[in-house]
């Protein structure tokens, strides 16, 4: 018989809808139990205590009689703390906004508890719980499940002191929780982001932290758009103080968050994000010494602009009977009494679940955001909000009437060169990649003060210093308490330690975290203390430190480091829980890392009695002296300085490097312009300018017509720039837009950098990129508003399209015609131009080809036009050399060949050469004996001293091979460019088979350190080991030897199988009277299985039906492709319903 997985359930007649019961005895109707566990009832059926006490409901929540079913546990028979648990079969995959309802009914003096548990892969995460009396009536429970892959949710009751509490169940419904199709052909509109899958959200979902796509292509998080937000936190770390300022006016603060907060009855038991207990979130409690109207507010640094579809999003979670209220306000004055504007209130008990709120805030005057939170009427009022961000239509800048007063920039010493930092007591100026590498570069320290680029890092502490006591360690501004330096004993008896560590005296310094309530502090807060941004740590790198965690009460303290380029956060170390009444050393591996921060976290515990101390903290082995030969793999390393440099500023006309080697050897991207010899009416460099528009771009020029606007020259002194004339005829609001040409799609690949100059009026307007596709509207990518001051900024943000696309340029005359705005060295990162970044490797992208868009390399060049545009027979050359063709079978059947191609540099780009199948490689690969092309092109029509030995280098062009001493000396030796091609990069493909990239001390050219198993110039070749010395008669007794082992084996064989026949034949005999149990495969196609049976049956337990034994193996239900279940288990086929009829195990019968 088969299982049915119901969208929801009623449990009408008992029925469980494919909900799988966890007892060892299955779910019946009837009473005679003898355990605490699941079971569907009717109010009718009540017993008289049951019905005198409303123990259980006399009616359902679905029809409200008496008739009507429900799922009850009853806790007549059974102990305190006994668990009834149901279970969904493995859930294959949910929507972004699936959400589990249900209603419940807990009354009796004896209530437990209900939880409900996302399962995965046997680890379970409590997403609800409600304990306790509720009232004789049904409430509804909701819990948020979001986006999900393979998943099992369990409802769980257990059972309190006594028989009185009961706890029932109805209509469990999952809602909206079908993921969403793909549908490549959808056309969006304008407020709409379209997913990779090819169907449109709306816009204000795209970075909201949740994944509407399904894909997360709408949260894409490897090319960092969704950081360019303003205002965006999710808390996991602090409170982002950068973007969410605590407002000085108010009562208290809002308060940093994991896990349930401290009062029962109110508050979430996860987050919003990671929908985790481990996750953050920010709250206000409700707790004393908090009273009724008491307000915590944080607030937004100004914005300048808010362009229509500005808006603030976030997530909000109010339960509690005491709940008060969530005020959102715009703030445009702190002068006038109505420079707050009530955008927003949500006020009372809105459920134990996390809610969506998004606000509009599209208007024309700088203001600022205030999240308020107002205390209610009592102690469960907790209201907590997570993941807020605003929309990229929000525009940074500008300032309040008589606001807070920003802080300026610090100015550029006249001394040191630009850029560079001055040592504090001495005329020595440093590079700002030395500051907190922990060397001392300006050597102007003593023996317990660092030197001043090292100081305000965070060193080696003993808190002994008077001069600087925490040695440039920080506490965070934005945590709940802070790190306290103390000497002698703590003022809790019970806790914390009685003297330092490094003079074991109570005269020595340490830090600590108090856990007193007199604090201010209650279980789950958060200190933390952190270093500055360290540049670059060794291999060996480690940090040691001494800690005390003595008390019943003691929480939790962690190590963490934070990278600042990713953001992400990594927990290295960690320990809970009293450690014992003395001083302890930690040793935590840190390792190679780059531009990162070490944060210390202490976690309060479960009571007063859990202080937690810090002492004598060391770096040890950090610094990199002398310096790493080698950068990360993506970072480039400057040729005459011991420096590393993101690949993301490579050749963007401006130097990175002291040096200036990041800009010296730049191959031409596509769209790449510096606007020095281009003509004003045909832009060139591949932009032109978009008819579409009020009026066009001006230039290039070397300035601009109108005074006190506009930039005088180029931001590097040279040649020529662009720029918008915002005098008359123009008018505020017109537009003037350039469009490139097209762009390969692809997610986290490209980055566009460039140049610009907004200075002159007040209300200057808006310059923003977008992309825009065929198959959608314009995305937009990067914004900036107001006026910036009389200097060149320059921008560098990921950029792209899940489609072929075209990047725009838009400026806006801003209020008045000294609103020009300028652009200069645009430049496109080398990832934006290469055609096979969306396509697996040996295929190439054509965007309009019916139903797939990725199609064989070898149809290019074939003499056959695929692609609709062209693109797969454009720009070939004639064969040069002669080969057997390939051929290609099309999908109509026909039979083509792939025609020979010619190894020229074609469309790529300088000193790289083409592939018949128009990849690009480098020309220093071509005949050097390992195949880059992946159709082997490379390697093909190799003559003269191929392969060439050792260091040297092929030259396609003459045939033969170049010295070493050629290499990369500026000079092109060969015409193909191959002796100068990759100097001062070495690819990650170079050295195959774990082979190692090793640079010469030119710092330019390297070479490949193989392991002892490979060999060759590229660790190509396998190393063969030498055949055996002995030879003739010894291997003749060798394989004697072997002839006589396999006759043993032989023998062995044969009367095994003889054993076996005997025993299977006397086990027939022996269990011949039992029936054997079948079972269908769940995870596989019923039609192409035949049942198979086992004599012993071990199950981890058994589910009875009145006429169905369920064989149930824990704690796996189904493979990881779910492919017995569809909906609500949600695969990708869409079902005309919910569920999806599935095979179960056969049922056993004793006839």
């Amino acid at each position: 018989m088969g299982q049915y997985m119901s969208e929801k359930c009623d449990f009408t007649g008992g029925d469980l809808c494919g909900w799988i019961s966890l007892d060892t005895d299955g779910p019946r109707i009837s009473r005679a139990v003898t355990y605490y566990r699941w079971q569907t009832g009717q109010g009718k059926d009540r017993t008289p205590s049951e019905a005198s006490n409303n123990i259980r409901p006399g009616v359902d929540h679905t029809s409200g009689t008496g008739d009507g079913y429900y799922l009850f546990a009853d806790s007549s028979p059974g102990s305190f703390q006994d668990t009834a648990q149901i279970i969904t079969p493995v859930i294959s995959r949910t929507g972004s906004q699936c959400v589990l309802s249900f209603w419940y009914y807990m009354h009796g003096s004896s209530i437990g508890s209900l939880h409900i548990y996302r399962v995965f892969s046997g680890q379970q995460v409590e997403l609800f719980e409600i304990d306790g009396e509720q009232g004789n009536v049904w409430k509804e429970g909701q819990v948020f499940l979001g986006t999900n892959q393979n998943i099992e949710i369990m409802i769980e009751a257990r059972r309190g002191r006594s028989w009185v509490g009961d706890i029932s169940i109805d209509d469990v419904q999952f809602r909206q929780c079908m993921p969403p199709e793909p549908d490549q052909g959808a056309q969006c509109t304008a407020d709409q982001f379209k997913c990779a899958l090819g169907f449109c959200i709306p816009q204000s979902q795209h970075c909201d932290f949740v994944d509407d796509c399904g894909d997360r292509s709408d949260e894409d998080s490897l090319s960092g758009h969704c950081e360019r937000y303003p205002a965006r936190c999710d808390f996991e770390t602090d409170k982002c103080p950068r973007y969410w300022i605590e407002e000085a006016s108010d009562d208290f603060d809002w308060t940093l968050r994991a896990g349930s907060t401290a009062s029962s009855g109110t508050g979430p038991s996860v987050d919003h994000t990671n929908r985790d207990p481990t996750g953050h979130y920010i709250y206000i409690e409700s707790s004393a010494p908090r009273q009724p109207g008491d307000k915590a507010r944080i607030r937004t640094p100004p914005f300048s602009q808010a362009y229509d579809g500005c808006k603030l999003r976030l997530f909000y979670h109010m339960y509690g009977v005491d709940v008060g209220s969530l005020n959102v306000y715009r703030r445009t004055s702190y002068l006038q009494s109505n420079g707050l504007t009530l955008m927003t209130s949500i006020t009372g008990d809105q459920g134990n679940f996390w809610r969506r709120l998004e606000v509009d805030f599209t208007g024309s005057t700088n203001f600022e955001v205030v999240i308020e939170g107002v205390r209610g009427t009592g102690p469960m009022g907790d209201i907590s909000i997570d993941d807020i961000s605003m929309t990229m239509e929000c525009v940074k800048g500008g300032q309040l009437p008589d606001g807070p007063t920003l802080s300026p920039p610090p100015t550029q010493h006249p001394s040191c060169p630009t850029g560079w930092l001055k040592c504090t007591n001495s005329d020595t100026c440093y590079a700002p990649y030395k500051k907190c590498d922990f060397i001392d570069d300006c050597q102007d320290g003593t023996s317990t003060v660092p030197s001043s680029d090292e100081n305000s890092c965070g060193n080696d502490c003993d808190f002994e210093s008077s001069f600087a006591p925490l040695c440039g360690w920080k506490n965070s501004a934005s945590d709940n308490f802070d790190w306290t330096l103390h000497q002698g004993h703590t003022p809790s008896s019970g806790t914390g330690p009685g003297q330092d560590h490094t003079t074991n005296s109570v005269s020595g310094h340490y830090l600590y975290i108090e856990s007193s309530t007199s604090a201010g502090v209650s279980m789950g807060d958060i200190a933390h203390i952190t270093t500055g941004v360290y540049q670059v740590s060794s291999t060996t790198c480690k940090l040691r430190f001494w800690y005390h965690m003595y008390g019943t009460g003691t929480g939790m303290l962690n190590v963490k480091i934070k990278s600042v380029n990713s953001g992400l956060t990594d927990l290295v170390w960690s320990k809970t829980g009293d450690q014992g009444n003395q001083w302890q050393q930690a040793e935590v591996s840190i390792g190679n890392k780059r531009q990162f921060v070490v944060l210390i976290e202490g976690m309060r515990g479960s009571d007063h009695l859990g202080d937690i101390a810090l002492d004598d903290i060391s770096f040890v082995s950090c610094s990199t002296n002398p310096p790493p030969l080698q950068c990360g793999a993506d970072e480039f390393r400057c040729t005459s300085q011991p420096q590393c440099v993101s690949q993301d500023v490579v050749c963007d006309y401006k130097n990175d490097c002291t040096d200036g080697t990041d800009e010296a050897r730049c191959v031409y991207q596509p769209g790449n312009c510096n606007f020095d010899n281009v003509a004003s009416s045909v832009i060139g460099c591949g932009w032109s300018q978009l008819d579409s528009d009020d009026f066009d771009w001006s230039g290039p020029a070397t300035n601009t017509p109108t005074a006190n606007t506009g930039p005088s020259s180029t931001h590097n002194n040279i040649g020529r720039f662009l720029y918008i004339e915002s005098s008359s005829p123009q008018r505020p609001g017109m537009l003037a837009a350039l469009e490139s040409s097209d762009f390969p799609p692809g997610i986290g690949t490209c980055r566009m950098r460039f140049f610009y100059h907004m200075y002159g009026s007040p209300q200057m307007g808006a310059l923003k990129v977008y992309t825009h596709s065929k198959s959608g509207p314009r995305q937009l990518m990067w914004i900036e508003a107001g006026n910036k001051g009389n200097s060149w900024q320059y921008a560098n943000f990921p950029i792209g399209n899940s489609d072929m696309y075209k990047v725009v340029v838009e400026a806006e005359v801003g209020g008045n015609d000294r609103s020009d705005i300028a652009i200069d060295d645009i430049s496109f990162s080398p990832g934006c131009s290469n055609l096979t970044n969306s396509c697996p490797v040996g295929q190439f992208y054509c965007p309009d080809f019916p139903l797939i868009n990725c199609l064989p390399d070898v149809w290019i060049c074939d003499g056959d036009i695929d692609c609709p545009d062209g693109r797969d027979e454009a720009g070939c050359p004639t064969a040069s050399y002669q080969s057997t063709p390939a051929a290609v079978t099309r999908p109509g059947g026909s039979t083509g060949t792939a025609s020979p191609g010619t190894v020229n540099p074609g469309p790529c780009g300088v000193r790289e050469l083409r592939c018949t199948n128009g990849q690009c490689v480098s020309a220093m690969f071509q005949c050097d004996g390992v195949s880059d092309c992946s159709d082997n092109s490379d390697e093909v029509g190799c003559t003269g001293d191929f392969p060439c030995n050792g260091s040297s280098v092929y030259c396609g062009s003459t045939s033969s091979c170049l010295s070493q001493t050629t290499r990369c000396d500026g000079t092109d030796d060969c015409t193909t460019g191959a002796d100068e091609a990759l100097c001062g990069s070495c690819p990650i493909t170079y050295c195959q088979n774990g082979g190692l990239c090793q640079y010469r001390e030119d710092a330019t050219t390297f070479y490949c350190s193989c392991t002892d198993k490979f060999s060759g110039s590229r660790c190509q070749l396998e190393v063969i080991s030498p055949p055996d010395k002995q030879r003739g008669g010894t291997n003749t007794t060798m394989w004697i030897a072997i002839g006589l082992v396999g006759g043993v084996v032989l023998i062995m064989a044969v009367l095994a199988a003889i054993y076996f026949v005997v025993r299977r034949n006397n086990r027939d005999r022996r269990f011949g009277g039992l029936p054997g149990y079948g079972t269908n495969n769940p995870t596989y196609e019923p039609d192409q299985l035949q049942d198979f049976k086992f004599s012993d049956v071990d199950t981890s337990y058994m589910i009875d039906t009145p006429d169905t034994t369920y064989m149930i193996d824990t704690p796996q239900k189904l493979g990881t492709d779910a492919a017995g279940i569809d909906n609500p288990l949600y695969g990708m086929k869409k079902e005309a319903d919910f569920g999806l009829d599935i095979d179960a195990p056969a049922s056993s019968s004793n006839a």
